[in-house]
């Protein structure tokens, strides 16, 4: 004989039937807003970052892009990675984020990637306990259908995995913002020998930003152009006549370096690089002068002549010359019975003289 259900019955069927109705749409509101090209959403809270403005397991919701400095948005990376935060700047195509609680702000991002403005937030004191006195009314009401299919030492387990899968849709899909500060610091500044050119190089140790092109580089306030720009570091060649100045000097090279990053960024910069060059050789070899100078740095000299022949006056003939990247080979003007050279030059902010007897 069968038995039909009471009226009651019926009526708590009828009443699971719309719970479970009603949960599934909650789940579908929650996954569809983070698919569907609309400005609509609701996100469940899962860090503290907004604090206490809007609390973990908050309820959010957001509608519309138009948005402004102190407003919420919601932005996301991906489907599945989104961050709650409060607007601090808006330029022309990024916007600048920071949750109330962070103690920097979020790097800026794309306007592309606002997702909406939150209008709303529902704390979980008014949604948690009728969503989980929902969930457990409706897998009460099913426990007939659990049981028929499962053994009863399974349905406290089944019962748990729908509650924790329940709990993973609707939260665990609201990712927290980890916050990774961008950073760079200086490696090392210097200048590079290649023989006939000096190349400075600055180069950088970098995370979560690069360099993506320079707008201003400058050696002692001379705009120079940069020979390579990567993503850590800048080269530019040397001017001769800055590297004459600064190695007659003494003087340590000052580079100034404007360059665009990654993110949005501006990096601003100030350097100074140390000069170590050899010092200049000169000596008089088969009748000829011969200076030396291994490094790419130049060097002015200034050479002054003597000659004569037995019983008349000296005379003098001077030069002026610049010597880098190896070495010159100098020959007196004339042939004559005697001939001596005096060399003068600056290195390294000292004045240095020698007198070489050539014949």
């Amino acid at each position: 004989m069968r038995i039909l259900p009471s009226c009651g019955e019926d009526y708590v069927m009828k009443l699971s039937t719309i719970a479970l109705y009603t949960l599934l749409a909650l789940v579908a509101l929650v996954l569809l807003s983070r698919f569907l090209p609309i400005p609509l959403g609701v996100y469940t809270v899962v860090s503290g970052s907004m604090e206490p403005a809007i609390r973990v397991l908050d309820i959010a919701i957001a509608v519309g892009k138009d948005y402004r400095i102190g407003d919420v948005v919601v932005w996301c990376t991906t489907y599945w990675y989104c961050v709650m935060h409060r607007v601090v700047n808006i330029s022309e195509g990024y916007i600048v984020t920071k949750g109330d609680a962070n103690p920097v702000p979020d790097p800026p991002m794309l306007s592309s990637l606002v997702k909406a403005r939150v209008v709303l937030v529902v704390p979980r004191e008014l949604w948690l306990p009728p969503v989980v006195v929902l969930m457990g009314f409706v897998l009460y009401s099913y426990r007939k259908v659990f049981a028929s299919v499962l053994t009863p030492a399974l349905v406290p387990l089944a019962m748990y995995i729908a509650v924790m899968g329940a709990a993973i849709v609707l939260v665990a899909p609201q990712t927290g913002f980890s916050l990774e500060v961008p950073e760079l610091y200086l490696s090392r500044a210097y200048v590079e020998d290649r023989g006939y050119t000096c190349i400075a190089v600055v180069e950088y140790l970098a995370r979560g930003v690069e360099l993506t092109g320079v707008t201003s580089l400058k050696v002692f306030n001379r705009s120079v152009v940069p020979l390579h720009v990567s993503g850590t570091s800048i080269a530019f060649a040397l001017p001769e006549d800055v590297a004459l100045l600064a190695v007659a000097k003494g003087l340590k090279l000052n580079i100034s370096v404007e360059a665009m990053l990654t993110r949005g960024g501006l990096l601003k910069g100030l350097y100074q690089v140390v000069l170590a060059p050899p010092k200049p050789v000169v000596k008089a070899v088969n009748s000829s002068l011969i200076v030396e100078n291994p490094s790419c740095y130049p060097v002015a000299f200034n050479v002054t002549w003597m000659y004569a022949e037995a019983g008349e006056p000296w005379r003098y003939v001077s030069t002026y010359t610049v010597v880098k990247g190896g070495g010159a080979l100098l020959k007196p003007p004339v042939n004559a019975s005697y001939i001596y050279v005096d060399v003068r030059y600056v290195w390294m902010g000292g004045e240095f003289f020698e007198r070489l007897r050539v014949r």
